[in-house]
C-alpha cells in the first residue's frame, strides 16, 4: 500500500506536466521569446509530449531549461525527469537530483514528492530515510495531501498530525482512519468518541461509506466493531 502510495506521487507529478499544458502554441512561443519563463514551460511540454507539434526531446530539453532558469520550479522538474529517462539528453541520476532538488526549492510540492520518493526508495539515488521525510515533509506542508498521507503511514509517532493535514486537505480515507485512531484512543474516552465522530462525519461527507456507518453507530451511542 505504502508502495503504491508513493508511485501514485510520481505518476500525478508526472500527469501535471501534461495535462497542466497550454496548448497554444504561438501564444506560449511569444510569451517564451519576450522572456517568461511559464510560456518556456509550456512550449517545452508541448515539445515532449507531442501535442500541437512533433515532439522534439531536444527542444523540450532547451525550453525547460529556459523555463527553471527563469526561475519556474515546473521546467525545473521536468528537467529532472527528462535527465531521469535520458530524453533528449544523456540519461544523468545525479542532474536528475539536482533539478528536482532546485524545483523543490522553488516551493514545487511535486518537486519535494518525487525527492521523497526517490530517497525512501533508493531510486537514482542512495536510500536516505532522513532526507526523505524532509522532502516528504515539505511537500505536505507546500499543501500536498498525498504526501502528508505518506508521513503519516510512515512515521507513526507524528501520524495524527500528518493525517490532520492531508484530512483538512481533502484526503477521505486519512479522516476516516484519524476516526479510528480517536476511537481506540487511550485517554479521555468521552472527548475522543467526540473527535472520532467529528473525522468520521467528515469522511462520510468526502464519500466515505464506513465513515457514515460508524458515525451513525456512534450517534446512537452503538460500539464500534474492530
Amino acid at each position: 500500500m505504502k508502495k503504491n502510495i508513493l508511485t501514485l506521487i510520481v505518476l500525478v507529478s508526472l500527469s501535471n506536466i501534461l495535462y497542466a499544458t497550454n496548448f497554444d502554441y504561438k501564444k506560449n512561443k511569444q510569451a517564451c521569446d519576450k522572456g517568461d519563463a511559464s510560456g518556456c514551460y509550456y512550449l517545452g511540454a508541448m515539445y515532449e509530449s507531442g501535442v500541437g507539434v512533433k515532439k522534439d526531446y531536444l527542444q523540450a530539453v532547451k525550453l525547460q531549461t529556459k523555463a527553471c532558469v527563469g526561475g519556474d520550479s515546473r521546467g525545473c522538474r521536468f528537467l529532472g525527469f527528462l535527465y531521469k529517462k535520458g530524453k533528449g539528453v544523456k540519461q544523468d541520476y545525479n542532474k536528475a537530483i539536482e533539478f528536482l532538488t532546485k524545483a523543490c526549492n522553488l516551493e514545487d510540492a511535486q518537486g519535494c514528492g518525487v525527492l521523497g520518493y526517490s530517497y525512501s526508495e533508493g531510486e537514482i539515488v542512495e536510500k536516505n530515510d532522513f532526507k526523505s521525510r524532509k522532502y516528504f515533509k515539505k511537500g505536505c506542508d507546500l499543501g500536498d495531501s498525498q504526501q502528508c498521507r505518506v508521513l503519516g503511514d510512515k512515521y507513526y509517532i507524528k501520524a495524527e498530525k500528518y493525517f490532520k493535514k492531508a484530512c483538512d486537505l481533502g484526503d477521505e480515507f486519512r479522516c476516516y482512519k484519524l476516526g479510528r485512531r480517536y476511537y481506540n484512543k487511550i485517554g479521555d474516552k468521552q472527548q475522543n468518541i467526540i473527535e472520532a465522530k467529528k473525522y468520521f462525519k467528515k469522511a462520510c461527507d468526502l464519500g466515505v461509506t464506513l465513515g457514515c456507518m460508524d458515525y451513525k453507530s456512534l450517534s446512537k451511542g452503538e460500539l464500534l466493531q474492530y
